[in-house]
């Protein structure tokens, strides 16, 4: 009983964990984004090299922040706990607004992800690797921000 609980709370934390991801960059928030990563964290990202390490990561959504707008809803659809290790995988939307030229061109990006996290020390829950793609090719939008 004590072990379903704990589990229950575990996969409650990664949720809540995808809530956080998504208000960060939602809001620009690079350091608590950052905060969800551990230091020796791996990004596959579709149609990029692998980012290894915070450090690279943090460029790589650097680049995207100044560029677009973003707003981003993440819906995890699986949470599993294997020990201090868990896989989650869902579906996200990204919705994309050019900051400049291109006529402020908005794009949507539907895909979906695979992540493996490690809890901490402190029970918290951090990203180890994540993979994720798209759908389709970009899909141009009229939807504002």
């Amino acid at each position: 009983m004590k072990t379903e609980r704990l589990a229950a709370a575990d996969v409650a934390q990664i949720y809540n964990l995808w809530n956080e991801y998504a208000d960060a960059i939602n809001s620009k928030n690079l350091k608590k984004w950052l905060g969800l990563w551990r230091n020796d964290s791996i990004q596959l990202p579709p149609d990029a090299p692998q980012q290894s390490g915070k450090e690279q990561i943090q460029k790589l959504l650097q680049a995207q922040s100044d560029q677009y707008h973003t707003r981003l809803t993440i819906n995890p659809d699986v949470v599993r706990i294997l020990g201090d290790q868990a896989y989650t995988y869902g579906s996200f939307e990204i919705f994309l607004g050019l900051k400049e030229g291109e006529g402020k061109t908005k794009i949507l990006r539907k895909g979906k992800f695979l992540t493996i996290l490690g809890k901490q020390n402190d029970g918290s829950w951090k990203i180890l690797v994540d993979c994720f793609n798209y759908n389709k090719a970009r899909e141009q939008s009229g939807f504002g921000y």
